[in-house]
């Protein structure tokens, strides 16, 4: 499939949305906005990652770039705050134990690895389906639907209302509608999504206020492309290119974001407070998957290298 430029400016806005929205000294200020945002930043990620998702490889090459990585960052992550919780300012809490280690990895992962573990149960479930539908794409997508819910109602971490969203996705591209033309470039979509934040009084992924705000937005954000600095969109696209490095990294630098904002924001404002850590998670991230990557750990994890240099864009 041809490269969709906008895509990866679509997934730097929305996963640095997530990462400043997880700071609780600007979260705890802008509640109402939070709640907005959140029914629409990870649903326009899933989309979008549904949408890439290629199932034409074996299995073992499917998950070889998923597994190992979610397996390690999530023991590492559940270890961390487990021991240092007192130390930590997270909003996560954790009793490290062996059956609570084994129930979080498989059945509800704590943090921003979610995200990888629903991405690891709809690879596979699509795969799977994909391998015996016999090519017909209503079969296929029906019978994914039903085994995605199914899932749902025994994994406590995975979750019906973020499948929908993947589902999306794939259905996009197993029909081959174009990503453009599904959501229509056009920065009037704007309009329906002030209206819906203004009209309703809670804004979730699992409402369908939720669900038409995330197309509107995605829409919109397709339009934005062509409308902002070339400089500016390109670091934003690099940033996209990149997300999976703000995915591993950005709950170990959001903590110590947390940490230092919540002694000297009032020093500098909570917004720049914000913005400046935001910067400095992304750019961490980013350096520590370089260092991954030039260590051997991406190879060791993931099988390959996973940090995409800016001369590559």
């Amino acid at each position: 499939m041809k490269r969709i430029i906008e895509i990866d400016f679509i997934k730097g806005i929305l996963i640095m949305l997530m990462v400043l929205f997880h700071f609780s000294f600007f979260v705890t200020e802008h509640e109402m906005l939070t709640g907005f945002v959140y029914a629409f930043h990870m649903s326009g990620f899933l989309i979008v990652s549904g949408y890439l998702l290629n199932v034409d490889k074996s299995l073992s090459k499917l998950l070889r770039k998923l597994l190992p990585i979610y397996a390690f960052f999530e023991i590492v992550y559940l270890v961390g705050i487990g021991l240092l919780s007192s130390v930590l300012s997270s909003s996560n809490h954790f009793e490290l134990t062996f059956g609570n280690l084994l129930y979080s990895l498989i059945l509800h992962p704590i943090g921003t690895y979610w995200y990888l573990h629903t991405m690891i149960i709809g690879s596979v479930s699509y795969w799977a389906i994909n391998k015996i539908g016999g090519g017909k794409n209503a079969n296929i997508l029906i019978f994914l639907a039903l085994l995605l819910w199914s899932i749902a109602c025994f994994v406590e971490g995975f979750m019906w209302e973020n499948a929908i969203y993947f589902l999306l996705g794939i259905t996009l591209r197993r029909l081959e509608v174009p990503f453009n033309k599904f959501f229509k470039p056009s920065m009037l979509f704007i309009v329906p999504v002030i209206i819906i934040a203004l009209s309703c009084k809670e804004v979730r992924r699992d409402t369908l206020s939720g669900f038409f705000v995330t197309i509107f937005v995605l829409s919109f954000l397709m339009a934005a492309y062509g409308k902002i600095p070339s400089k500016l969109r390109f670091y934003v696209s690099y940033i996209g290119r990149n997300s999976l490095s703000l995915v591993l990294f950005s709950p170990v630098y959001v903590i110590v974001a947390k940490l230092y904002c919540n002694k000297f924001s009032f020093i500098c404002g909570e917004y720049i407070c914000a913005i400046l850590s935001l910067l400095m998670v992304v750019l961490l991230s980013l350096i520590s998957v370089y260092i991954m990557d030039k260590i051997g750990l991406s190879k060791l994890l993931a099988g390959t290298k996973l940090y995409v240099p800016i001369h590559e864009m």
